[in-house]
């Protein structure tokens, strides 16, 4: 197993394509547990299956295999949660057969209060404290809930966008401004509620750019995603330029890009510092990403798409994203299956270019 200590990516010779996933928190003693059933395409000879995990027990016996073509269930010889690089390891005694399966595995684990992974947070109703479960998956949180193959370009992909309705929910104590999840869009109190009576005038402006900016991740981010956190500026370059976009249009009389020049100083002082770093950043190591979070992802990165739309114009700018999000979503999403691998950066100034010489 030690081929596998210090990686920064996973493995690629298993490939998820599905997750059945079994959660049963206990807000009372703030526990929980959770059986996963993940449908996987063996692509590579192998005897091991890797993936990530982080602060979970794994119930004994829990891990299996079970081939799609074959009545046989595999059962490995040995399982090692490896927990400075955040994988679970499982070794067989014989190389698993090609092709589709289901990985079985059940864990236990904390509701903790670090706004991670799967975490507890707290209310107030009529005068009683309670608890209650809330997660926090992006960057790479996800395997503190349950084992899973915690990267961008290892998503499931399965479902429409635009939906037919998206709720929007209240995370008291959320430490972000908001957490755009497909089909439910939850925010921190100050950046949702509005009222006429009592709230300024900023906290209006200020709440129209959050929820724009959340809803923008439903196709930047959810739809169309990045393969890995190098790329991150994509996904919230575009949310940043569609919220100042959307809250622009609803409220001209804000003249919001005015503002957004002003607001771009700070990116702008940050980009001037010696330990300042491109708009794309190699990552190395999970621990990297939370550092590239910051205004020159959002900000620089949002000036650029407003740069580009300036330049083709806007009818031709919304044309010519729209074909690309169209036409190379999986491609993009899903970089195991694509023959053809495609970089969002290429497919997305081909497009442009392509829309502006029409």
């Amino acid at each position: 197993m030690e081929q596998f200590r210090g990686q920064p990516r996973l493995p690629k010779f298993a490939v998820p394509k599905r997750y059945d996933i079994r959660l049963k928190p206990d807000l009372v003693v703030c526990k929980f547990t959770a059986s996963v059933g993940i449908d996987l395409d063996i692509v590579d000879e192998t005897a091991f299956i890797v993936l990530n995990a982080a602060e979970l027990s794994v119930t004994p016996g829990s891990v299996h295999f079970k081939a799609q073509n074959s009545s046989e269930v595999f059962e490995p010889t040995k399982v090692e949660m490896v927990e400075e690089d955040e994988i679970l390891v499982s070794e067989f005694a014989h190389t698993l057969p090609m092709g589709m399966g289901v990985l079985g595995i059940g864990v236990e684990g904390t509701l903790n209060d670090k706004m991670m992974g799967f975490y507890r947070s707290t209310y107030e109703l009529n005068g009683e404290k309670r608890n209650m479960a809330a997660t926090q998956f992006e960057p790479a949180d996800a395997r503190r809930c349950f084992p899973c193959w915690d990267e961008p370009a290892c998503k499931i992909f399965c479902c429409a966008i635009p939906i037919t309705q998206t709720g929007y929910g209240r995370n008291p104590g959320f430490r972000f401004w908001g957490n755009g999840n497909y089909g439910l869009v939850t925010y921190r109190d100050t950046e949702l509620l509005y009222d006429d009576q009592h709230s300024a005038a900023v906290d209006k402006q200020g709440v129209a750019i959050v929820v724009a900016h959340e809803l923008a991740h439903q196709w930047f981010g959810n739809l169309v995603t990045m393969e890995w956190w190098t790329h991150l500026w994509l996904n919230e370059g575009f949310a940043t330029w569609v919220s100042y976009l959307a809250t622009d249009n609803l409220f001209p009389e804000w003249k919001i890009w005015t503002q957004f020049l002003v607001e771009s100083n700070e990116s702008l002082r940050l980009d001037g510092l010696a330990g300042s770093h491109p708009i794309e950043v190699e990552i190395n190591h999970t621990d990297e990403i939370n550092e590239i979070f910051d205004a020159i992802s959002y900000t620089k990165g949002a000036s650029l798409i407003w740069m580009l739309q300036s330049y083709l114009g806007p009818e031709c700018f919304q044309t010519s994203t729209h074909i690309a999000r169209k036409n190379y979503h999986k491609e993009i999403s899903y970089f195991h299956e694509s023959k053809n691998h495609v970089e969002v950066r290429e497919v997305f100034w081909r497009e442009e270019m392509d829309g502006d010489s029409d």
